[in-house]
């Protein structure tokens, strides 16, 4: 059977989800709003296109994560909940994530040999912040968690974005910040910015982004740090889908 045909088949096979299920479904459900369907349609659509044009188990794989994500109901003002962002979890390893998706980072160690999943533990045990949040911010940034080789020493520098800034439009190259070169810096500056940005949430205020051509209004604080983090609306929309697809959150 082809690639296309058994992810087709596989979406009327899938029945842990009713609400998925009939989603996935061309003629979706009246309850579902307007904006809801054009995401869910959106969503198909891509997943259908990886399953067809990347002619392989592991693109097939990611296809199907990706559309058993639009029964998330996804919605740019709330990311996520207060629980998967504030708070070091002792009970989730890093290293064994890193290990499960056969990233370099379970093995890479800095300039005073410690390890990648050392530094991201003992920096947000510290700052109160969920581990998860650097993770799948390292995905969101430079696909890090999904490479099996080290990035080159430039990308590495600038792991996580932090201190790399937008320009005031579309295409500047932007300013780098030097202070905040190094993984560790990274890390840590991150780390910290996030708790910074989320003890500044202001309710029922709306945020510029994709240089001040749209707003977004967040919810709750952990919304409003990701946004004022990287104030793109793709930005955040990447940040719920591997948020979803890696962790379930």
């Amino acid at each position: 059977m082809k690639f296309l045909e058994r992810f087709e088949d596989w979406i009327e096979r899938n029945a842990q989800n009713r609400a998925f299920v009939a989603a996935t479904k061309d003629n979706f459900q009246s309850r579902l709003s307007q904006e809801e369907r054009r995401i869910i349609h959106e969503r198909r659509a891509e997943a259908r296109k990886l399953a067809f044009i990347h002619n392989n188990e592991e693109a097939l794989d990611y296809a199907k994560k990706t559309l058993i994500l639009i029964s998330d109901q996804y919605r740019p003002e709330l990311l996520f909940d207060d629980g998967e962002f504030f708070g070091f979890k002792p009970q989730f390893s890093t290293l064994g994530f890193f290990k499960r998706k056969g990233c370099f980072l379970a093995t890479w160690r800095d300039d005073a040999g410690d390890l990648a999943s050392d530094i991201i533990d003992s920096t947000c045990d510290g700052v109160g912040l969920d581990q998860r949040v650097i993770i799948l911010s390292l995905q969101r940034e430079q696909s890090a968690v999904s490479k099996k080789k080290a990035l080159p020493a430039r990308k590495m520098n600038r792991i996580l974005g932090y201190g790399m800034l937008d320009g005031k439009k579309k295409g500047d190259r932007g300013v780098d910040i030097v202070k905040y070169y190094g993984f560790r810096k990274q890390i840590e500056s991150a780390a910290r910015g996030y708790i910074k940005l989320a003890k500044g949430f202001k309710k029922d205020t709306p945020i510029s982004v994709n240089w001040k051509k749209a707003i977004v209004t967040p919810r709750n604080a952990p919304t409003w740090a990701y946004y004022r983090y990287t104030p793109h609306i793709h930005a955040g929309k990447m940040s719920y889908l591997i948020g979803r697809s890696y962790f379930g959150f």
